[in-house]
């Protein structure tokens, strides 16, 4: 994260000055801005009237209250905690706990709370306080930082509700690591083919529809896009499913996909087709709208 650097010095360091120096960057680069729909609240007064097991014991039940350090509110999705240590202590199992018992208050009802004392950051799910489901050291947050926005940020707590926590390697900032392909469609520009039966034909302008798959990462790293074609033409439609060429997969090595339109990401396809002979695709529709089939070219 930009706000952050890597000689930060935790020496001397008390929990007032984690929250100042590195927890209130963290939720400013996260998007908490006072521009967005968003709320943070510190030192929010928590009390459980009565702490109990079993049935109430009015008079004889003990009232519990506490203070936590940070309520993250993204209105009206849902909200997170923040907990802060010092950096001497080191986290433990009651320190999440602690957290715990804020997130889970019926008044804050948190999905998801952080513990750190600026050196150890780990993330828990409410419903899992002893397992946090991530950890980092404060010299690796650079590294992680959209991993981390793919989960705490504002859009994110806004996508819990309906998708499950993804901490993968993001396809591009501000999107998951796998994404669904609904609809779209592919229009045929400039191309050449190899093969003379194809000069007679054109089909530059046409539009196919795409139908679905999607976007995820191979086992390399690599982005792979697998898209599903609906020609605009029965007959050719026939003939790209017999060929096997009515799902074809694409390829890039770039590390995100842009988001600048200005030099988007190129993705790659090769496929090899063969046919057997004697056996021709339907007639070639265009703007030339010729068959090369019909007039001497076979």
């Amino acid at each position: 994260m930009a706000l952050f650097h890597q000689n930060y010095t935790f020496d001397g360091k008390n929990e007032q000055a984690i929250r100042e120096e590195l927890i209130r960057p963290f939720l400013t680069e996260l998007g908490y801005t006072p521009e967005s729909d968003t709320l943070v609240r510190y030192e929010v007064p928590l009390r459980y009237e009565y702490h109990f097991l079993g049935r109430k014991k009015p008079g004889k039940d003990i009232k519990i209250e506490g203070r936590s350090d940070y309520i993250v509110e993204v209105i009206p999705a849902g909200r997170w905690v923040i907990e802060a240590k010092p950096p001497s202590e080191a986290l433990t199992v009651e320190h999440s706990h602690q957290a715990h018992t804020y997130a889970a208050h019926p008044e804050i009802a948190a999905i998801l709370y952080l513990i750190t004392n600026g050196r150890e950051w780990k993330l828990y799910r409410t419903s899992y306080p002893d397992n946090p489901i991530a950890e980092w050291q404060y010299v690796d947050i650079d590294k992680i930082t959209q991993n981390i926005q793919n989960v705490l940020s504002p859009s994110a707590i806004r996508r819990l509700n309906k998708f499950e926590i993804d901490l993968s390697k993001p396809i591009a900032k501000g999107l998951r690591s796998k994404l669904e392909i609904k609809t779209g469609y592919v229009v045929y520009e400039e191309h050449k083919f190899q093969h003379k039966i194809f000069e007679k034909g054109s089909q530059e302008g046409i539009q196919n529809g795409i139908t679905g798959e999607g976007i995820s990462r191979a086992d390399n790293g690599e982005i792979v896009a697998v898209v599903s074609f609906l020609s605009a033409y029965g007959t050719m439609q026939q003939y790209f499913s017999a060929m096997g060429i009515d799902r074809l997969e694409f390829r890039t090595v770039d590390e995100y996909i842009s988001d600048d339109r200005s030099r988007p990401t190129v993705f790659t396809n090769l496929t090899r087709v063969s046919v057997p002979k004697g056996n021709y695709p339907p007639p070639c529709h265009g703007p030339n709208s010729l068959n090369p089939w019909t007039d001497g070219s076979r």
